[in-house]
């Protein structure tokens, strides 16, 4: 089986791997050639790592190009989110809209965009409830002796904030001498494949820190949370994680409950605590019924996902017919703008891959 991965930061390219993984028994194969779009029928998969857009962009110029030359197969498109998603931010999902699955991280997700499409008059039925694309039951589990802060490059925002994080997090690593206190940044500094820019770093900030039992640590999330005792966060998708590998997990509270934070996804989940709670030692708790709706991790619902991509792929072959194109919800006629400025996107660009090219994962010749 030949899978072609089309991705623009090293996050979304981390979730596409993950979901690629579940297809054990094939063989992948990575996009890393400029190539016109007439050869994406070599792929029996596409899997769509972008954002929302980028995978408008896309979907468009696939449908005209099926549209208009009407070969004999065509690939299967998967789209998803790569992380905690605003279900109020719909136009994130119809950007979507075309692919023939589009993975969804939690019930919640599922629930409340089903509820929009229904609102919209139109199919949910691409919709398919994945959960998150993590693999902890691979990890083998170590002794726990950290506190980590997970950093998020954008949030907070501001240097005075970040400030203000170092230092609670020196105050921590004072009360508590024995333990081992981590600050995990997204990325290395200087790092540009990302999906938000890092104005302020905090490997500058911890640069004058003179308490000795706080450190970086640049491991993989995966590995840092099974050898963690508390996990702290601004609003960062790994609080699901935490939660989900039973790690005493808070989301702060410190810079308020903010939409742009992300911590407001948590409201309801227990986790909500400040620094000031920390120092006092008081611990959150999980509340199950939030845990039930907001968090899912679970290879069986991949293993769904490969056994359905698979019944089409399949169905395609048997029949000798191409599979109908699952409908854009963007058309000419509700969103003419949207729709026209995007074709002449990309008919300025000829190729849809002109998009995509200075891609790290791509190649020209």
């Amino acid at each position: 089986m030949n899978i072609l991965i089309i991705t623009d930061v090293d996050s979304r390219k981390k979730w596409a791997n993950i979901v690629v993984n579940y297809f054990t028994n094939y063989t992948l194969t990575y996009f890393d050639n400029f190539i016109n779009i007439k050869i994406i029928n070599e792929f029996n998969v596409i899997i769509l790592a972008l954002g929302g857009g980028a995978n408008y962009k896309f979907l468009l110029k696939f449908s005209q190009y099926i549209e208009e030359n009407k070969p004999k197969r065509r690939p299967i498109i998967i789209t998803g989110f790569n992380g905690s998603t605003d279900t109020d931010n719909i136009h994130a999902l119809l950007c979507r809209v075309g692919s023939d699955f589009i993975c969804l991280n939690s019930k919640k997700d599922y629930n409340n965009f089903s509820n929009h499409l229904k609102k919209l008059n139109f199919s949910n039925h691409t919709l398919t409830l994945t959960g998150l694309a993590k693999q902890y039951n691979q990890i083998e589990k170590v002794e726990k002796n950290k506190i980590v802060f997970f950093a998020q490059p954008d949030v907070p925002k501001t240097k005075r904030e970040r400030v203000y994080i170092v230092k609670k997090l020196e105050q921590l690593a004072l009360k508590y001498p024995d333990k081992l206190v981590y600050i995990k940044p997204r990325s290395k500094k200087g790092s540009s494949n990302i999906t938000h820019q890092e104005k302020y770093y905090y490997q500058d900030l911890l640069k004058e820190n003179s308490i000795k039992n706080i450190y970086l640590i640049y491991d993989d999330v995966e590995k840092i949370l099974l050898s963690t005792n508390l996990s702290i966060t601004v609003g960062s998708t790994v609080a699901l994680e935490s939660i989900h590998c039973k790690v005493n997990t808070v989301v702060l509270s410190d810079f308020g409950i903010r939409q742009e934070y992300g911590n407001h996804h948590f409201m309801g989940s227990g986790c909500l605590l400040s620094f000031d709670d920390l120092l006092s030692a008081k611990k959150g708790y999980v509340n199950q019924v939030w845990k039930e709706n907001n968090i899912l991790i679970d290879s069986k619902k991949f293993e769904n996902l490969v056994t359905k991509v698979l019944k089409k792929i399949e169905q395609q072959k048997n029949t000798h017919e191409i599979l109908p194109l699952e409908p854009l919800y963007y058309n000419k006629n509700n969103a003419s703008y949207f729709y026209y400025n995007t074709l002449r996107i990309n008919d300025c660009n000829k190729n849809i891959w002109f998009r995509f090219r200075n891609l790290p994962i791509f190649k020209l010749n």
